[in-house]
């Protein structure tokens, strides 16, 4: 996959900027909490037993720092409410998408 910008896939998805910078650069999308890298667009899938928005936290500390989500409530649950000592984290782009 070539890289995009924030931009690019706002644009795309039909989404908006909640957080970060639109030129930051995305490498590759990534689905999977446990391969989830720097460079990432980390879209998480709702399925019929797990909800990807339930790993954001582990997405974050893996270093993914761009996220699509489709549910802002777990967005603030598990995003927003990261200790402020956990700064290297707190710097992410965030999406959002209404489905």
């Amino acid at each position: 996959m070539r890289p995009f910008t924030v931009e690019e896939i706002l644009k795309a998805v039909g989404g908006t900027l909640l957080s970060g910078q639109s030129d930051s650069i995305v490498y590759r999308i990534c689905t999977d909490s446990r391969k989830a890298q720097p460079g990432d667009l980390f879209f998480p899938i709702i399925g019929e037993k797990n909800d990807g928005h339930d790993y954001l936290k582990q997405v974050l500390e893996a270093g993914c720092r761009t996220i699509i989500v489709s549910d802002e409530s777990k967005l603030t649950s598990y995003v927003l409410r990261i200790p402020r000592q956990h700064c290297r984290i707190c710097h992410h782009t965030i999406l959002i998408h209404s489905i």
